[in-house]
């Protein structure tokens, strides 16, 4: 019974990182660079999932706070990109 839980578990848990990494819908237009962009931001949308609710679940240790700076030096390179993204969105008249 307990296996069985733990695959439930499993499944469950690759359901909602699919939710949080997937793009239901195509990107538009297809380019190279708005594919990689939203690539970028769905890699995003995971590292701040990671940051807000995993880590903070983790034992307190050294490489707990390890992670948590890899991660958030990540989101903030994401972040920036982000930036990037809508200022050339609003550039281009379609606002955020």
């Amino acid at each position: 019974m307990r296996a069985h839980t733990n695959i439930d578990k499993g499944k469950t848990e690759r359901e909602h990182m699919l939710l949080v990494l997937s793009r239901p819908e195509g990107v538009f237009p297809s380019t190279p660079e708005n594919l990689s962009r939203d690539r970028l931001m769905r890699i995003r949308a995971g590292v701040q999932h990671l940051l807000i609710k995993v880590v903070p679940t983790l034992e307190s240790s050294p490489v707990r706070q390890e992670v948590y700076l890899w991660l958030d030096e990540m989101l903030t390179i994401l972040s920036a990109e982000q930036c990037c993204a809508t200022q050339e969105e609003i550039k281009r008249g379609k606002g955020l």
